[in-house]
């Protein structure tokens, strides 16, 4: 039986292939989370027009968009973000098993601390830069944890987190 499924399977097209593993499989989103640094080793945190939760103050991020990758995404979510163009130094994070989401945390390259932002106000009321031991009370409680990994992870090793 699995030997004539075998060879049906592969007589599909890709294309058909494809459809059928979309049908049957988990859709996911994927997202981007972004720890600025800046030459100080200070952390840039936005606080964020649209929040759920009283917590405004979160990474700069956003989703990822179909056919792009990681680090396009990451710099995108940037650039429409804050205004800037940023260099992605590694990736920090890699959370899945919640939401139906798949969230990524990288570490962009450091920037100037004198670095002007063009904010777009629709996601963003502002923008400031924090020490890395310090952020607001009111920072998303899973940005924090990641601002914590980022204090402990030295060696820029990847972590992976299945909640």
């Amino acid at each position: 039986m699995i030997n004539l499924l075998s060879h049906i399977w592969r007589h599909f097209g890709k294309n058909i292939q494809w459809s059928i593993l979309w049908i049957f499989h988990s859709k996911f989103n994927v997202g981007t989370s972004i720890i600025i640094p800046n030459t100080e080793g200070k952390i840039l945190l936005g606080k964020h027009v649209f929040s759920a939760q009283k917590t405004p103050w979160r990474l700069i991020g956003g989703y990822i968009n179909k056919s792009e990758n990681i680090f396009a995404g990451a710099k995108r979510e940037a650039k429409e973000e804050l205004g800037i163009d940023i260099e992605i130094d590694r990736v920090l994070l890699i959370r899945s098993g919640f939401a139906y989401r798949v969230e990524i945390t990288v570490v962009a390259k450091s920037i100037p601390t004198e670095t002007i932002f063009k904010l777009d106000k629709k996601e963003l009321d502002s923008v400031e830069w924090f020490d890395v031991d310090f952020e607001p009370v009111d920072t998303l409680e899973y940005h924090k944890h990641i601002l914590d990994l980022y204090k402990k992870n030295t060696n820029g090793q990847v972590e992976v987190v299945n909640v």
